[in-house]
């Protein structure tokens, strides 16, 4: 297979063994989940029968209690020692399944309840007393007082409490359970059901891998039945560029030849020439010389190429009305001033950046050994292509050399 088909189908397992063990997970705790919800619910409705014993109990209690002090028959004390026992042990069991940490509220309201439990039975104790002591004038006014207690009515109302709390409790646990039973449903089924996506997507990647390598084996086939073909047409047109080349060369060596030929002969005009002929880059610096400068500058051609112009030529300031060339500035020791002139040079320069000609301005020629002669100095730029590329500077010597 292709390698990007490859990694597409590594890319779909990937995906489906990540949703298989989400899946599993999710599975694992929502089963952790609802063993722990089923152990809480078996304990509240335990903690429901407790509540519901101890009612039982006040109840009972309260029923034998008043049998006992019509009749004084010793069953109906027994039946009352009975639910008082009931009642003790009843909401001790309610008090130990209950967590002041979770559940503190319904804790206080428990042992709030065991409180007025002992008080109840502190008054039904107090009624057995006076109707074993034989004295119905201290059991009437006994049972008065137990009749008008607010204690067992208050039992009763704070363990309606407590159980319509635990009831509510057990409503929303379930339907807790009810929403993480459905939830757990839709993922499980929507995990499955990408899977299958996943596993028809990599379906489709291989069959159209498979429909892509049938469709470069055709291409293959096509190509080797085409390459001889191809071949034999590239073949005639290499040959046909090879003797076309061929020509091209000779064509090429003819012109190279001819234009050797053509700068051999410039070289010899510009050597044959008497003024002294400089060529300048467009920076102003010494290329090539002719033999006329070497022979009146005393210096070899390696010693001006790349210098200056100003080591050969410095322009004066300004023409002669007559054309000829004016004597140089001296001082008594008959020295021009280089200073003054060397600034004239500038104007040079500006020509060439320019492309200006300048003709037949004062100059003077300089030698190696200080000499200098006046000349009539010219500036020719050369172009190529409307781009300035160099110029040529010619030195027209007009009287001997000055010391």
């Amino acid at each position: 297979m292709k390698d990007t088909t490859l990694q597409r189908l590594a890319y779909v397992f990937l995906f489906v063994s990540a949703i298989l063990i989400s899946i599993a997970l999710l599975a694992v705790r929502n089963i952790r989940s609802t063993a722990e919800a089923s152990d809480w619910v078996n304990h509240t409705h335990s903690l429901i029968d407790r509540i519901d014993n101890v009612r039982s109990a006040l109840l009972r209690s309260e029923a034998t209690l008043r049998a006992y002090a019509a009749t004084g028959e010793s069953g109906d004390l027994i039946t009352l020692n009975r639910a008082l026992g009931d009642l003790s042990g009843e909401l001790d069991l309610a008090l130990l399944m209950s967590s002041p940490d979770t559940e503190p509220e319904q804790y206080a309201r428990l042992q709030e309840i065991q409180s007025l439990s002992q008080a109840h039975a502190q008054s039904t104790r107090a009624v057995i007393a006076a109707r074993q002591a034989g004295e119905p004038h201290e059991l009437r006014k006994q049972m008065d007082a137990f009749t008008r207690s607010p204690t067992a009515g208050t039992i009763e109302q704070g363990l309606g409490f407590v159980k319509s709390q635990l009831l509510k409790l057990l409503s929303e646990r379930d339907t807790a359970l009810y929403l993480q039973v459905q939830s757990t449903r839709w993922a499980i089924w929507s995990g499955v059901g990408v899977d299958l996506l996943l596993l028809v997507g990599a379906g489709w990647l291989i069959r159209d891998d498979l429909a892509h390598r049938r469709r470069a084996t055709q291409a293959l086939e096509d190509a080797n039945a085409q390459l001889e073909t191809k071949v034999a047409e590239r073949t005639a047109e290499l040959l046909a560029a090879n003797e076309q080349l061929s020509l091209d060369n000779l064509e090429r060596q003819w012109a190279n030849q001819a234009l050797e030929h053509q700068l051999h002969y410039n070289h010899r005009i510009v050597e044959c020439v008497s003024d002294l002929v400089v060529v300048l880059t467009k920076a102003g610096h010494i290329t090539r010389v002719n033999t006329a400068v070497l022979r009146h500058s005393g210096w070899d051609s390696p010693d001006l190429v790349k210098q200056p112009f100003g080591k050969l030529v410095r322009l004066l300031g300004g023409a002669p009305h007559d054309g000829s060339a004016s004597p140089p500035p001296a001082d008594g020791s008959g020295a021009p001033h280089g200073s003054a002139d060397e600034g004239q040079n500038k104007r040079i320069a500006e020509a060439m950046k320019a492309g200006r000609d300048l003709v037949d301005q004062p100059a003077l020629a300089l030698a190696r050994d200080g000499r200098s002669a006046p000349a009539r100095a010219s500036l020719y730029p050369l172009r190529d292509q409307n781009k300035i590329i160099g110029g040529i500077l010619t030195l027209r010597l007009n009287d001997s050399p000055t010391a």
